[in-house]
């Protein structure tokens, strides 16, 4: 079923339901060694790509599923993202020994 365009709903319509479901996430952040980054700025970078991606929703179908699909993501990539660039380097690697070994 295709939604016509004068009755497509905006980011804005949503807004509520979408905070909401980012709320629910709260007590699933757990990268708290980064000072500089809390959930409010997690919350935001969540918001923004849901956005940008909010023309690939199809309006027929409940926004829920999708909008948790996206969380579920964004939250992955966030923490991958920060938390990898604080990793050791592996010790044992040959790229990590000196060439005069």
């Amino acid at each position: 079923m295709v939604v016509p365009d004068n009755n497509k709903q905006t980011y804005e319509d949503k807004f509520e339901v979408i905070d909401n479901e980012i709320r629910k996430r709260y007590y699933k952040w757990h990268l708290h060694a980064l000072a500089w980054l809390d959930f409010d700025d997690v919350s935001q970078i969540i918001r923004a790509h849901i956005y940008n991606k909010w023309d690939q929703w199809d309006q027929s179908r409940p926004i829920e599923p999708w909008v948790n699909k996206i969380i579920s993501n964004q939250l992955k990539n966030i923490l991958r993202n920060n938390y990898s660039n604080f990793a050791r380097p592996c010790v044992s690697c040959k790229h990590n020994q000196s060439k005069e070994q």
